[in-house]
């Protein structure tokens, strides 16, 4: 089974789209950790590169917090994406790329998010994504990322390091790489980054009022993860990374 191509991003754009302005898990697990983790870039200083920014959902985000649309670049594979988000995000600027190949000059962002993108790629591309994604960022700047938790689906246990098929909420199966935790936090770490915060996320109470059976298939086990990483200013890790974990 092979990584999923532009085209089959292409394929799912509108099922996607018309799905993830409202689903559950972006409204009360994965944008209030955002605002959780990122409470000092919201500015209208902070340049920004969304990488896998799909259809400007995160990008909006950013700038209803503060971030200047102008100083917010999105990067996607998929042009029908990038065509709805520059309709609704004149302002902001956009490429059709990959984050293994990121056509930027080196430490060129504050900020690096990234959100639900890396479970698609194997191990390898994700290898070469993150040496990127560490180039492009400035030192002191930092990578924030929201992706599926690979210890959670009981169907994904013993199936580390494969790709397998996955129904999507918006009704399209898309291969999905199960990456082990622990080689996926190496690989950051391997590249330089310090893990400043991160673990599992939680299901706001408030969902429990929104959608009870969402609220309820949520919180039976953990299934999104999170991250803010920083790109040190000497290039020196410490002896131990600082954990806060959920």
């Amino acid at each position: 089974m092979n990584m999923p191509t532009s085209e089959s991003f292409d394929n799912q754009a509108s099922e996607f789209l018309a799905f993830s302005e409202g689903s559950f898990s972006w409204q009360f697990i994965e944008r209030p950790a955002f605002d959780r983790y990122l409470p000092d870039f919201y500015n209208e200083s902070t340049r920004v590169l969304d990488v896998g920014c799909g259809g400007g959902r995160l990008m909006k985000h950013l700038i209803s917090k503060g971030v200047s649309p102008e100083n917010i670049i999105g990067i996607d594979p998929s042009q029908p994406m990038l065509v709805h988000a520059q309709k609704d995000l004149p302002e902001s600027g956009f490429e059709r790329g990959s984050a293994e190949d990121l056509p930027f000059p080196d430490e060129s962002f504050d900020l690096l998010v990234s959100h639900m993108v890396f479970h698609q790629m194997d191990a390898q591309t994700l290898a070469r994504a993150t040496d990127n994604m560490y180039r492009v960022l400035k030192k002191g700047g930092s990578l924030c990322f929201i992706d599926t938790n690979p210890i959670g689906p009981i169907e994904w246990r013993n199936k580390s390091n494969q790709y397998v098929m996955q129904e999507t909420p918006w009704g399209v199966e898309v291969p999905v790489f199960v990456h082990s935790l622990h080689r996926l936090l190496e690989n950051f770490k391997k590249t330089g980054f310090q893990i400043f915060e991160g673990g599992s996320l939680p299901v706001l109470a408030e969902g429990q009022l929104a959608d009870p059976a969402e609220y309820a298939r949520y919180s039976s086990g953990s299934s999104r993860i999170g991250y803010r990483m920083n790109k040190l200013r000497d290039g020196n890790a410490p002896e131990q990374d600082i954990w806060r974990l959920t």
